[in-house]
C-alpha cells in the first residue's frame, strides 16, 4: 500500500542496473503518481501495461538514465 512513481529503461540488451542497455539507453518518468490503498472490501489501485497499446492513456517523459 502507498504511493509509487513508475520509470523505466528500454533498449535491445540489458547489461545491469549500472550500465543499463549501454549507451542506447533510454529512460522515461510517467506523469502521474499512482495510490494504492485497502478497502474495506478489497483493494483499490491500477495495472499497468508496460508495452506500448495504441490510443493507450499513460502519458511519460523522457529522463536522465542516471535517474532510473
Amino acid at each position: 500500500m502507498g504511493t509509487m512513481e513508475i520509470t523505466y529503461a528500454t533498449g535491445e540488451e540489458w547489461f545491469g542496473y549500472d550500465i543499463k542497455f549501454g549507451p542506447e539507453s533510454r529512460a522515461f518518468k510517467a506523469d502521474e503518481v499512482f495510490r494504492f490503498t485497502k478497502q474495506s472490501d478489497g483493494y483499490s489501485g491500477y495495472e499497468v501495461t508496460l508495452y506500448p497499446v495504441q490510443g493507450g492513456n499513460l502519458k511519460t517523459e523522457p529522463i536522465q538514465s542516471s535517474e532510473f
